[in-house]
């Protein structure tokens, strides 16, 4: 009886390593830095004509150039896909 709860226990041991090691296998190993996230969301600003602040469609002329600014002021050209 002790030899069968002690093989369970291992076997539920090894199960639940395998599964955690599986699971941070999928995690990403660095997260984006903060520059990174700025230039991904300057990005997406510019690619879909928008703004992050407001949600009413289309950024203006204004926000855009802004964006384009703070684009390069932070050198996000660097991330972009080669």
């Amino acid at each position: 009886m002790k030899k069968k709860i002690l093989a369970l226990a291992l076997t539920g041991t090894l199960v639940l390593s395998a599964g955690c090691e599986y699971i941070n296998s999928k995690l990403p190993k660095n997260p984006p830095s903060q520059r990174e996230q700025i230039c991904a969301e300057l990005g997406r600003n510019l690619v879909f004509n928008s703004t992050s602040v407001t949600n009413i469609g289309t950024g203006s002329a204004t926000q855009i150039a802004q964006s384009q600014r703070l684009y390069a002021k932070y050198h996000c050209e660097d991330f972009e896909k080669k």
